[in-house]
């Protein structure tokens, strides 16, 4: 799923909404934020959250970040989630 522009409160809960129906369809979800220009607590608030709910199949995370622009490469790893990001 790519994901483009500003992830912020305000487009936090179409995120979330677009990672529940995207995770029916594709498991594990890979997650393209390249594109993605700043992104604040409240949509790292939705990653988490998805995936605690989502947890793991097969002892796999069911969510992957395939690809990330550098902001959210540096966030990710000032709070401590880029695990997230796949190798």
């Amino acid at each position: 799923m790519r994901v483009v522009g500003e992830l912020d409160i305000a487009s936090s809960p179409a995120l979330s909404a677009a990672i529940d129906e995207a995770v029916v369809w594709s498991c594990p979800l890979q997650l393209d934020l390249s594109a993605v220009s700043f992104i604040d607590a409240s949509a790292l608030r939705v990653l988490l959250a998805a995936e605690d709910k989502y947890g793991q199949a097969d002892g796999a995370p069911v969510l992957h970040i395939v690809r990330a622009s550098p902001i959210v490469e540096r966030v990710l790893g000032i709070v401590h989630m880029g695990y997230l990001l796949a190798s």
